[in-house]
């Protein structure tokens, strides 16, 4: 055998070496001085190469000079195609696929919105698992499956945990969930919602995606809202409205509105009851200046007490009812209202709609001007309980504006209350410690550290952490780093992407060990398959380049003009040359042109091959 040894030197070019021919159990070995090589029957088992680099492997092939295996440093390993690292084993051991510095045993990083790492379901049934083991290796600690009709996540009982259906439904404990979050454990409570140290937690009620009541928890206070300046708070049972607080503090009972309830109870104090009053033997009338006609009480005593009924009096010497003139009513014990057995100071019960209304009766209501209020007040000094310590008001904002509701809160050791929730015409704004923190503005946007509306892209925005939802698009601000997402105890997709009506069309996916960006690629989504023919003319036609970005002029990087790669490879780039936008391109795509041109090298190198060993040669 004899033919000639190329040797390429550490930045262009190649050295040759003629061989001689040579008997069948001899080997070459390399002269000092170079020129022809020489044969041995006792080889020195050693060969070494120059370091290389990504653009000059050490070790090549011939046409293609740009794959191959360098080394970027000492005790490491590089394997790299078309002049890009590829595969990288570093001192350590660690070996990286997509990154040059893998910081575990095993790292894939793929920023071209691939799938890196693909778990696939088992031929019989679909079904894949993932299981968790303690240190030993035997045994389990939970497990991850994945099944057409849902995914389970499962500690050591594999019949519990989380199940995720395909309708986006959420079971805990509960396989086959009925709702969007269907809890089925044998523990009490069932489900609970801690803040912990936070001064509010808050359980808002939508409807079609607009907050209509919320319930809040906060340090030794309860709190039910309801959303809107008109919105009442109501009451049902059996299916039916039977008791309101309306936007005025009015309670209603048995209908919706004063004129049509049974019983009204005016935040002024006054009360109507559309009906007879019975007074039991448990109750007792005070006959001086009083008179019952027809079951209602027509006059009022008077003997300076401006009482017009009283109960029985307790041990106490209080009466138990005490209902005056002025409208002002006096009650020792729990009242009940359409109920005989009332459970706390007031009990409502009814079998229509109750309504609460608070109602102003000013007839010339300024702008300003607060139309009721609910206060919550405490008499304890000792324990920073005392005085106002949450409201709820109503405000007049004017003809053709919203009425503001706000709630307000107080601080321990602050006697004022500060305001909590602002509603009004300008949208929903939520604060602490007397400073705005959130708010929903008229047109729908959302805004978190900010009080106006913003585009995170635009260069001339002021620095400071921002967070908006804004005309149906998401923006992120910060100093910091604006988003960060956390999968819990399992891989798979933290982010999904879909278009119109055609589904999911791409993720963002994690392991333990990385990301995954993703687009669909199942056979099910493709037809009219033909093989990729002419890819390696078609390759040769695209630059590439080296090259600084304008914004960024001391780094250099590998890279293609996206107008120039898009007459080779058009869907790999969006935007037109010169247009409005500025064009992009997703290398990714030009995988299937590498991987085509790859392949049609590897079968000339074949043939080649061929052709030499029929010639002797090989």
């Amino acid at each position: 055998m004899s033919g000639t040894l190329r040797l390429r030197g550490a930045t262009s070019g190649y050295s040759e070496l003629q061989a001689p021919a040579v008997a069948a159990d001899q080997t070459f070995i390399l002269p000092t001085a170079g020129g022809t090589l020489l044969t041995t029957d006792s080889p020195v088992p050693k060969l070494t190469l120059e370091l290389g680099s990504a653009s000059q492997p050490s070790l090549t092939f011939e046409g293609d000079t740009d794959t191959g295996l360098y080394s970027s440093g000492t005790n490491t390993l590089n394997l790299v195609t078309g002049g890009n690292n590829r595969l990288n084993i570093d001192s350590s051991g660690n070996v990286g696929i997509g990154t040059t510095s893998p910081s575990v045993p095993f790292t894939v990083q793929s920023d071209s919105g691939t799938n890196a790492i693909a778990v696939l379901g088992r031929s019989a049934d679909d079904i894949s698992t993932t299981l968790f083991y303690e240190n030993d290796g035997t045994t389990q600690i939970g497990r991850i499956q994945a099944r057409q009709s849902y995914l389970h996540i499962a500690g050591t009982d594999n019949t519990k945990g989380i199940f995720l259906d395909n309708s986006g439904n959420v079971g805990i404990g509960e396989a086959t969930p009925a709702a969007g979050l269907d809890v089925k454990v044998d523990t009490n409570p069932v489900l609970a919602i801690d803040r912990g140290s936070a001064n509010t937690a808050n359980f808002n009620l939508q409807y079609n995606g607009t907050v209509t009541g919320q319930l809040s928890a906060a340090n030794g206070d309860f709190q039910i809202s309801a959303a809107g300046a008109s919105t009442p708070i109501s009451f049902y049972a059996n299916g039916s409205e039977r008791m309101r607080i309306n936007n005025l503090g009015n309670i209603l009972i048995g209908g919706t509105t004063s004129a049509n309830s049974d019983i009204v109870l005016n935040a002024d104090g006054t009360a109507i009851f559309d009906g007879d009053v019975t007074v039991h033997g448990d109750a007792q009338l005070n006959q001086e200046g009083v008179k019952i006609q027809s079951g209602l009480i027509t006059a009022v005593q008077t003997n300076g007490s401006n009482s017009v009924f009283r109960g029985l009096t307790t041990a106490g010497g209080d009466y138990n009812i005490d209902l005056k003139a002025d409208g002002t009513a006096t009650f020792a014990g729990n009242v009940g209202i359409g109920t005989s057995s009332p459970q706390d100071l007031l009990h409502l019960s009814s079998v229509s709609s109750p309504t609460i209304r608070i109602e102003n009766t000013d007839t010339s209501v300024s702008v300003g001007q607060i139309l009721g209020a609910i206060e919550f007040e405490g008499n304890d000094a000792s324990t920073n309980a005392n005085g106002i310590r949450a409201k709820i008001e109503a405000e007049y904002r004017g003809i053709g504006a919203q009425t503001n509701l706000r709630v307000y809160v107080a601080k321990e050791n602050v006697a004022t209350p500060y305001e909590a929730l602002d509603i009004g015409t300008g949208g929903i704004v939520l604060s602490t410690e007397n400073s705005e923190r959130m708010r929903i503005d008229s047109s729908g946007n959302l805004l978190i550290g900010t009080t106006s509306t913003f585009d995170a892209t635009d260069s001339s925005n002021p620095s400071g952490n921002f967070f908006g939802f804004i005309n149906g698009k998401l923006n992120l601000q910060s100093n910091i780093e604006s988003l960060a997402i956390k999968r819990h105890s399992s891989n798979g997709s933290v982010i999904q992407f879909s278009r119109g009506g055609t589904g999911p069309v791409g993720s963002i996916s994690i392991t333990s060990g990385g990301t995954s960006f993703n687009t669909s690629s199942d056979y099910r989504l493709k037809k009219n398959l033909v093989d990729l023919t002419g890819a390696i003319s078609r390759l040769k036609t695209l630059p590439v380049y080296r090259f600084n970005f304008i914004a960024d002029s001391e780094t250099t990087v590998d890279g293609f003009l996206a107008h120039e790669a898009q007459a080779v490879v058009p869907e790999a780039v969006t935007g037109e040359k010169d247009g409005k936008e500025m064009q992009g391109i997703d290398q990714s795509k030009l995988v299937p042109l590498l991987t085509a041109a790859l392949q049609e090298a590897i079968g000339e190198i074949e043939t080649l091959k061929q052709r030499l060993s029929d010639a002797g040669i090989a």
